[in-house]
């Protein structure tokens, strides 16, 4: 328990030290209380809960696991996608806003590797590709030129993930699949 303050236990009307000192002590906590909280500090509070809860996830993301190489999958690629540029290019016609104005540069040819397909799943073995992709948005702006790795396995493209320059993890991910892909 506090200390009770030196002031509040000086005798006051005929009562016991106790008394007068748990009175005026109780006064003081009720005082207190009835502070108004200012708001600089909860903010601060919750900046802080929010920083420690994105160095956990990226503590934790760090942590994810690599699949082990004496896997019976970590042997099976797939079939290599000798024609792999005309897989990317069909995948982009259909999913880009507008197709033709993509001008794509290719960093390296398909080297295995392997991926998740979504967080938590089973690691997907196949090949790398590596690119830079400029194409327009909704309002037919660049997009500026994006780091974009295409993941293919068995001719068909597994995942097609983009480095939009955030601050994000997924950016990290990106790059650093593409660099340990492209020739040195």
């Amino acid at each position: 328990m506090a200390e009770i303050p030196e002031q509040l236990t000086q005798r006051s009307k005929g009562r016991s030290d106790y008394a007068v000192a748990t009175k005026e002590y109780r006064q003081e906590i009720r005082r207190r209380m009835k502070k108004p909280v200012r708001v600089g500090e909860t903010m601060k509070t919750k900046l802080g809960a929010a920083i420690a809860a994105v160095l956990i996830a990226g503590v934790l993301t760090g942590c994810a696991d690599v699949p082990d190489k004496n896997t019976p999958e970590a042997g099976t690629y797939g079939t290599y996608p000798k024609d792999y540029k005309a897989l990317i290019d069909a995948y982009q016609q259909t999913t880009f806003k507008e197709p033709s104005s993509a001008v794509v540069q290719y960093l390296n040819e398909p080297s295995t590797g392997w991926t998740r397909t979504a967080p938590g799943a089973p690691a997907v073995f196949g090949y790398r590709v590596c690119l830079i992709v400029n194409t327009k948005n909704s309002y037919s702006g660049d997009v500026g030129n994006l780091l974009t790795e295409v993941f293919i396995r068995n001719e068909k493209v597994m995942s097609y993930r983009v480095a939009d320059h955030s601050s994000s993890a997924y950016d990290a991910v990106v790059q650093s699949a593409c660099d340990s892909a492209s020739p040195k």
